[in-house]
């Protein structure tokens, strides 16, 4: 077994580091002695966050390749390296492919899987130098496609595969490359997703599927995969056998579409995606969160 990967005194910059699991990993990271850089938009939460840390806030868009390399270009100088960079920042739209309008996809692809791009293209010199680790947020959606979430699934499956060839091909300079697979995380992004007309029942999967776990004992996981440089990372960890099973997936997709509630769900799915995509809601439009 290779020696754990001790973050004491090590540098590791996280993007949409302001909330949630992204906010998660960068309070664990330092309570392990890490040197805590933030990357995202919202820069009360990140200075507010930085200071508790002892770390430094960047602002920069994920979908702003110039502005973001220029981030963590900064944050390196800053810190006199990189050692581990988290690729988190993600958004979400529900609804039907004929409900979301062009933008949503556009939005969401730009966000979470040209993003992702955007991040390890401009943080690899760094963590290649310090032999560290790259670990790529994706979803147990990019392994179990779920309806009302085509844009999402995309960028995820993108992300997962993007992840597998960027590991060959770092392997050889001693830096290593690690995929997280989350199920349903109790964080705004999931709540906004899957509450209310969406809720557990309204996708047609099982109950079982649909639900959530803290975002604590979801970092926690993900802390344990950063000391190992883990290849892949599940939290739950159930999600594991859904992975190593997906040749299964069709059956599972079968019984979905099959599922009376996933055909209420389909019906309405046009207003479901005003309701939750209102460009009114600038919270849910900012591009990293």
């Amino acid at each position: 077994m290779a020696p754990r990967f001790d973050l004491n005194g090590r540098v590791v910059l996280v993007t949409g580091a302001a909330r949630g699991i992204g906010a998660e990993i960068a309070r664990k990271s330092a309570q392990r002695g890490a040197k805590v850089a933030l990357v995202g938009l919202e820069k009360d939460l990140l200075e507010e966050l930085a200071t508790e840390l002892g770390g430094a806030a960047f602002f920069a868009d994920v979908t702003d390749r110039e502005g973001l390399t220029k981030a963590i270009d900064e944050a390196a100088s800053h810190f006199g390296g990189i050692d581990v960079v988290v690729a988190n920042a993600g958004v979400s739209p529900v609804g039907t492919l004929r409900g979301l309008r062009d933008s949503d996809w556009d939005r969401t692809i730009a966000v979470n899987l040209t993003g992702v791009w955007n991040t390890i293209r401009a943080a690899v010199p760094y963590v290649v130098e310090r032999k560290g680790y790259i670990l790529n947020v994706a979803s147990q959606s990019a392994i179990a496609p779920m309806p009302m979430m085509i844009p999402y699934t995309a960028a995820k499956a993108g992300v997962d595969n993007m992840s597998r060839a960027l590991r060959m091909e770092l392997y050889p300079t001693g830096a290593r490359v690690g995929t997280v697979y989350y199920s349903w995380v109790d964080t705004k992004l999931v709540r906004d997703t899957v509450d209310g007309e969406t809720a557990q029942g309204g996708m047609g999967a099982p109950k079982f599927f649909m639900r959530r776990m803290t975002v604590e004992d979801a970092v926690d996981i993900t802390m344990d995969g950063i000391e190992k440089r883990a290849q892949l990372i599940f939290a739950p960890k159930w999600v594991r056998l859904h992975f190593l099973t997906r040749g299964f997936s069709p059956v599972i997709e079968k019984l979905i579409a099959r599922d009376p509630r996933n055909a209420k769900a389909i019906e309405r799915g046009d207003t479901i995606a005003q309701a939750v995509n209102d460009p009114a809601d600038a919270a849910s439009k900012k591009s990293a969160v």
